[in-house]
């Protein structure tokens, strides 16, 4: 049975671990357009459970908030308050960091899978994070994020390597 945090997200239990976080299977990958808008960097989807587009196999954030860090990401207290700000303000999320693994990505696959939140992940070079920083309007969070530092834009879109991010007008 899973458990709620004050701020109505789901904290997995043991038991669904392995069932989301089970090994990654190989299969067709997507592609973004060349002539799709934004910035581009090269990154790894950290789970196909993200997508939103079967066809397209992306995930596609419509004014989303970002989070950068250069953290490694596992565990879910790490997480809770800018995802409970993205469920309360209904707002998709990104968050971006050179790994996003266990019970943190576990949080994030069953709370978008259950529908509290619309989010995606990936794991990103520590020298490609500034640049995802600056196209998002954020600093790379070197501790512990928190909402006063995310960023957004205003289509974000994930493939298994690659990452698309349509600035908002002034970034």
């Amino acid at each position: 049975m899973s458990a709620r945090t004050a701020g109505g997200l789901f904290l997995p239990d043991p038991e669904t671990r392995d069932e989301l976080l089970g090994p990654r299977k190989g299969g067709k990958v997507g592609t973004i357009a060349a002539s799709a808008p934004g910035d581009r960097f090269a990154v790894r989807a950290s789970s196909g459970f993200f997508i939103t587009d079967i066809e397209r196999l992306c995930a596609e954030l419509h004014d989303p908030y970002v989070l950068v860090t250069d953290q490694e990401l596992s565990e879910p207290r790490s997480l809770i308050a800018v995802l409970e700000e993205a469920a309360t303000s209904a707002r998709p999320i990104l968050v971006a960091a050179p790994a996003v693994r266990g019970d943190a990505l576990l949080m994030m696959i069953a709370n978008k899978l259950r529908g509290v939140i619309q989010a995606a992940a990936v794991d990103a070079p520590v020298s490609v994070l500034t640049a995802i920083a600056a196209s998002t309007g954020c600093d790379v969070i070197h501790d512990e994020p928190s909402v006063a530092v995310l960023g957004s834009a205003k289509l974000v879109t994930v493939v298994d390597a690659e990452l698309a991010i349509v600035r908002r007008p002034g970034h």
